[in-house]
């Protein structure tokens, strides 16, 4: 799935949100790909589309991105969510999952930063499996951001109320750039994401980490995922710093694989960083 730039002609805000398939990825030379399809067109319709197959015999699959509530430069949000019945071949007309919400930007050491949202679907064997999460960043407690989760347990037909699971929502600086992944073995859900919650100002920044086993209706208490804070702005100082778009998780076997963006320790000489 992928946003696909086009003229007004085709999409009022100028992108079709489009996904596609193969089924010989993995035994042909070239693998062989079926027509594109537009999920989304509306001027509301963004970035970020991220698709997930139900697996273990089901033919659903899900697909998420960025919304805006006017277009590019309003401040509202909100999640763009279709699903297909047939493996890909068709999909639903897309809904918002939640209300409007409000975005943040330029959090402290993290410029240009978005409010993707990511998806994973339990396939394991688990008394959860085929639910459906979402999680994403939301700014409506102006605090920076607290991050939310919805879930589905019909298939992507209805999805549970936004619930705040980071540790003070409200009340405890930024968190963003969730990622969620279910593993595939136990069903327990994983989610991560940035964390400037561990002091009251500046850039220092931890990769914070909760897991649910009650197919998300309740989460583990936040655990730093690293050995120690990052100054998520070290090394950008010339420039605009930016970290963590494409932070990911995979979990199988009881464990968790994790990649994100992160900054070395810097040495200081003359009140300067060295490099």
């Amino acid at each position: 799935s992928w946003s696909n730039f086009t003229s007004a002609a085709f999409a009022p805000g100028g992108v079709e949100i489009s996904a596609a398939f193969s089924d010989d990825i993995a035994t042909a030379t070239p693998p062989t790909w079926s027509a594109r399809r537009v999920v989304a067109n509306t001027v509301q319709d963004g970035f970020a589309a991220q698709p997930y197959f139900a697996g273990n015999g089901s033919t659903n699959a899900y697909l998420v991105w960025r919304r805006f509530t006017s277009d590019f430069f309003g401040t509202g949000r909100n999640v763009g969510f279709s699903r297909s019945t047939d493996n890909g071949v068709t999909w639903s007309a897309p809904v918002n999952l939640t209300s409007a919400f409000f975005t943040s930007d330029e959090i402290l050491g993290n410029d240009r930063r978005n409010t993707s949202p990511s998806l994973a679907v339990d396939n394991s064997r688990g008394p959860h499996s085929g639910s459906v999460y979402v999680a994403y960043a939301n700014n409506n407690s102006n605090d920076g951001s607290d991050i939310f989760v919805q879930r589905s347990i019909d298939g992507g037909q209805t999805f549970s109320e936004p619930l705040a699971i980071n540790s003070r929502p409200g009340a405890d600086r930024a968190q963003w750039f969730p990622w969620v992944t279910v593993d595939t073995t136990t069903g327990r859900v994983h989610l991560f994401y940035y964390d400037q919650g561990i002091a009251t100002a500046g850039d220092l920044t931890e990769t914070t980490v909760q897991y649910s086993d009650d197919g998300g209706l309740s989460w583990s208490q936040p655990t730093p995922l690293t050995d120690r804070p990052f100054h998520a702005a070290y090394g950008n100082d010339r420039g605009q710093p930016n970290i963590g778009d494409y932070n990911q998780a995979v979990a199988q076997d009881g464990a968790v694989f994790a990649v994100w963006a992160g900054t070395p320790p810097v040495a200081f000489a003359r009140a300067r960083p060295a490099r």
